[in-house]
């Protein structure tokens, strides 16, 4: 609530440009969603991958041993790829 009454015109980091208009709303959103949402997907994909046996992860989601292997396959490298490029790709532009 006081982003929205006491704190909405206060700019904690305005001397960075990049934060320059944000106020503590803001840096907090940017946190989340471009920061935390993007690590928590790579570290449930890692995890799925590496840790899961692959057994579990097919009879859970009910596919076959060799959709499984092509399941555990992407989780390990493909997924966490793509996401960490999707995650690095704001920054580039």
């Amino acid at each position: 609530m006081l982003s929205f009454n006491y704190w909405a015109t206060w700019h904690p980091f305005a001397a960075v440009p990049l934060f320059a208009d944000a106020t503590v709303f803001d840096l907090l959103d940017h946190l989340t969603s471009n920061m935390m949402l993007p690590l928590g997907g790579i570290s449930l994909a890692l995890f799925a991958g590496w840790t899961l046996p692959p057994q579990l992860l097919a009879d859970e989601i009910g596919i076959g041993p060799r959709a499984g292997r092509l399941l555990r396959f992407l989780l390990r490298y493909i997924v966490p790829t793509c996401v960490a490029v999707l995650a690095l790709f704001p920054l580039a532009g």
